[in-house]
């Protein structure tokens, strides 16, 4: 309990120390400051990035490996998917919707229909 105390203690010196730097001109101070409170880093990241990475009411997808749950892609968002299949918001290639299905670099023989699993097994 000590511990935590101390720990929640000294975090909220260190932020402190932080503002004041800001405000006393440190560039990197206030750089950091501006990128937690517009959410760039920090928790308000996490909760942002949660939001895209899988809407509230978007169903899972299946696992690409039969009775492996580990290997279940990830669930994009309308947003997400929208940005990653644009050609306006990326400078490289960008990703067709094949991709965000099924990964391009999965192995033959994690995909059920190829013909090395019936020689090596599934995954």
């Amino acid at each position: 309990m000590i511990f935590v105390q101390f720990y929640e203690l000294a975090t909220r010196l260190s932020d402190l120390r932080s503002l004041r730097a800001a405000n006393q001109g440190d560039f990197t101070a206030f750089r950091n400051v501006l990128d937690i409170a517009y959410g760039r880093k920090g928790p308000l990241w996490w909760d942002l990035l949660k939001l895209l990475l899988r809407g509230p009411t978007s169903p899972r997808p299946q696992p690409i490996i039969t009775g492996n749950e580990r290997s279940r892609p990830p669930a994009y968002s309308q947003h997400l998917a929208t940005l990653l299949t644009s050609t306006l918001s990326r400078r490289t290639k960008p990703l067709s919707a094949n991709d965000l299905k099924s990964p391009p670099t999965l192995q033959d023989r994690a995909k059920l229909s190829s013909k090395h699993v019936v020689f090596l097994g599934p995954f």
